[in-house]
């Protein structure tokens, strides 16, 4: 009667976990756990910072980061822009051993292929939470989730002043306030895919 009893029980057991692994239903943990992966949360938050002899602007991120000592910023008087029209301030921007371990790489601006820029780590992209699931259909879903910025570097502190945007204009690295996402998902043969 005992190992009837025991039987019967490992039998609902493994019913229990066949069915549950065949729901047809994506879960938040599910869901969770592929934006995860997909995204790599925790990650960084970079911003371009150019450097080099800049020409032309106010360069409050440069004045910042040059007071915390994480970059140099020697004035070379002005230029000619324009065609000679108006007269330009020129500095060189170059990093100090304390800035350049915030550098994550470096490249040229999207915008102008002869600027040279490093990619500076701002802060981290962390997960918060999946808000909703709408499923669609058996096969495809829409979730909402939130994710934050935090541990805010200098570099954050930074771009933050100048940028000064958000709800979801992004980036402000410094506030830590939610920001929220959609990813569509479409059911496979082996189970739920980000699909975008």
């Amino acid at each position: 009667m005992r190992n009837r009893s025991i039987t019967l029980a490992t039998l609902l057991v493994i019913s229990c976990i066949i069915f549950s692994s065949c729901s047809s239903k994506l879960s938040r943990s599910k869901a969770k756990d592929l934006i995860i992966k997909e995204y790599g949360f925790p990650k960084p938050a970079t911003a371009n910072l150019h450097y080099g002899i800049l020409i032309n602007g106010d360069y409050q991120v440069e004045k910042f980061l040059a007071d915390k000592g994480l970059l140099t910023r020697t004035e070379m008087g002005t230029t000619e822009v324009m065609g000679g029209m108006m007269n330009a301030a020129k500095i060189e921007v170059k990093l100090t051993p304390a800035g350049e371990k915030y550098k994550l790489g470096a490249g040229q601006d999207q915008y102008d292929s002869n600027s040279p820029v490093y990619y500076m780590k701002c802060a981290d992209m962390t997960f918060v939470d999946i808000t909703g699931i709408q499923e669609e259909s058996e096969t495809s879903a829409t979730v909402s989730y939130t994710w934050r910025y935090e541990n805010a570097t200098p570099f954050g502190e930074a771009f933050s002043l100048e940028n000064k945007q958000n709800q979801n204009g992004l980036p402000i690295y410094t506030d830590g306030g939610l920001n929220t996402a959609q990813v569509s998902f479409k059911k496979f043969d082996d189970g739920w895919r980000i699909s975008n």
